[in-house]
């Protein structure tokens, strides 16, 4: 029972932790200082995309921390309802040792590895309404060409004597 309250407490300062790094004043000086200029007009596309990956990389970072969050709060409400190191998948009971390193865990080792491994099912949610594309743009430009065959020149038929001849 002492290992309970031993996680319990190091949930509670993870959580803690992890909500003082995330106060709002952090957030919006990031935001401000990855963004110099009012306008990127004169700026180069390079720099805008630097100022684009550190905003990303912000925003990825609170998004880790917000998976954090609930993965403890899960953990503690388990431990409330009393079902506090059992794999949500299997039932099996969590080795002690697996909690202590990760005690947000909510799986066994082998259900945290078979769900690592299986391949992530995420596609872009636009694929569902997009129908998928049969046509082949290449054909379309040898059909086009076939039609107005006196309008294109072929320039892999040109030699470098015929493009000197020019100039």
């Amino acid at each position: 029972m002492r290992a309970q309250e031993q996680l319990k407490e190091t949930l509670l300062k993870e959580r803690e932790r992890i909500k003082n790094k995330m106060n709002l004043t952090e957030t919006e000086e990031s935001f401000k200082s990855n963004i110099a200029e009012l306008s990127v007009v004169d700026n180069h596309p390079a720099d805008i995309g630097s100022e684009n990956f550190e905003i990303s990389k912000d925003l990825s970072l609170k998004e880790k921390k917000l998976y954090l969050l609930d993965r403890i709060e899960r953990a503690l409400n388990k431990m409330e309802k009393g079902n506090y190191g059992s794999c949500e998948k299997c039932g099996e009971s969590i080795p002690t040792d697996r909690l202590l390193a990760v005690p947000y865990t909510l799986f066994c080792f082998s259900c945290q590895e078979i769900q690592e491994n299986q391949q992530p099912d995420e596609r872009p949610v636009e694929e569902d309404v997009l129908a998928p594309s049969f046509y082949d743009y290449e054909d379309a430009w040898q059909d086009d060409k076939e039609e107005n065959d006196d309008k294109y020149v072929d320039t892999d038929k040109i030699s470098n004597e015929d493009y000197k001849k020019q100039f």
